[in-house]
């Protein structure tokens, strides 16, 4: 698929930073074939958008500015994958980024020894298509900073501050919320019709100890769920009937 230019450029950086875990923003021109300025503006829209995340500060090896190293984000792992690139390495990317999906790249061995890492990978491409239309948005580079918008600016920014000791709070509760919603979105999809093909398919992840928490905790909570759903729907049917018929 071809992207905008801009589009383009900040899909290739997040490529790279899927491919190393993690890259020095001095040496991302380089990388992507882009100038130092036009790199610096992708990176502030990115991490704008909890797509990466400063990782660690370096000393400059000839003095200078500290080397800003950057990873990805879930949101960022995800995006990146939107790059047909991306596929032809995703065993590299699985091991490099097991810490941001755990139950899926943190258990591709499991699934490549039982083998299911084909299904998984299909599953995955899945999502990845249902979810690309919103990452694409948000990779729209920032506004320039016309005169209105720093006034705007000033005036958040003081909210920001008061905010700020519980920016890590929210970022990792976002982060969490998203892991498990592809997590649940890449296990939970019903691999074949029949059932001969789900048994086959939750039979496996069953031997893994972890997967079969998360799977059982879904089943709970979905029974929860449609229980609640029930319950509300008995409850507009009584008054339904209770209603005079003229």
């Amino acid at each position: 698929m071809k992207y905008r230019s801009s589009i383009k450029t900040s899909l290739e950086i997040l490529r790279v930073l899927a491919e190393n875990k993690q890259y020095a923003q001095y040496d991302l021109p380089k990388a992507i074939s882009k100038d130092y300025r036009t790199v610096l503006r992708h990176l502030k829209t990115l991490e704008y958008n909890h797509l990466i995340r400063l990782e660690k500060t370096e000393p400059a090896s000839k003095g200078g500015k500290d080397r800003k190293i950057y990873t990805l984000t879930t949101e960022g792992l995800i995006t990146a994958l939107i790059l047909e690139e991306s596929w032809s390495k995703i065993d590299e990317i699985a091991r490099k980024h097991a810490n941001l999906l755990p139950l899926i790249f943190g258990k591709w061995e499991f699934f490549e020894k039982h083998g299911l890492k084909d299904l998984i990978i299909q599953f995955l491409r899945q999502t990845v298509e249902r979810v690309s239309i919103n990452l694409l948005y948000r990779l729209t580079p920032t506004l320039p900073e016309t005169p209105s918008i720093l006034s705007f600016r000033e005036e958040t920014q003081k909210v920001e501050r008061e905010a700020e000791k519980y920016g890590t709070i929210i970022s990792e509760a976002i982060e969490e919320g998203y892991r498990y919603s592809i997590t649940k979105s890449v296990l939970f999809t019903i691999p074949a019709k029949k059932r001969e093909g789900l048994l086959s398919f939750f039979s496996v992840l069953k031997k893994d100890k972890e997967l079969n928490a998360f799977i059982s905790s879904e089943f709970e909570r979905l029974e929860k769920q449609y229980e609640e759903y029930l319950k509300n729907i008995r409850s507009w049917r009584k008054m339904w009937q209770e209603l005079p018929s003229d």
